[in-house]
């Protein structure tokens, strides 16, 4: 086998297996950090539209009527606000804005 690699120029070794040398780590792991930060901002962006979106709500269901709609995605709210913590932080940053004003 090792014969046949040789042959064919090739180590007979797992040599030929790519490592991560420090140069490729390095650049690995600025991908993954880039990549982690954009989603942590996308994560964030989305928690503030749902903000929004629940307030556009209650400002709809005010002039319009529909009640129903603007409950149920309160009671989602709620829910999302438990468990996420970029909503929590959308609605601190929203306490901030209201303080500042």
């Amino acid at each position: 086998m090792a014969d046949a690699l040789a042959a064919r120029g090739l180590p007979a070794t797992m040599d030929r297996i790519p490592l991560l040398t420090p140069d490729r780590k390095t650049a690995v792991m600025a991908v993954v950090r880039d990549f982690s930060q954009q989603r942590y901002r996308n994560m964030q962006y989305r928690a503030h539209a749902e903000v929004f979106l629940a307030f556009f709500l209650v400002f709809v269901a005010i002039t319009r009527g529909g009640l129903l709609p603007c409950l149920l995605f309160w009671n989602f709210m709620r829910i999302r606000y438990m468990v996420s913590a970029f909503t929590q932080a959308s609605f601190a940053s929203l306490d901030l804005h209201k303080l500042s004003i």
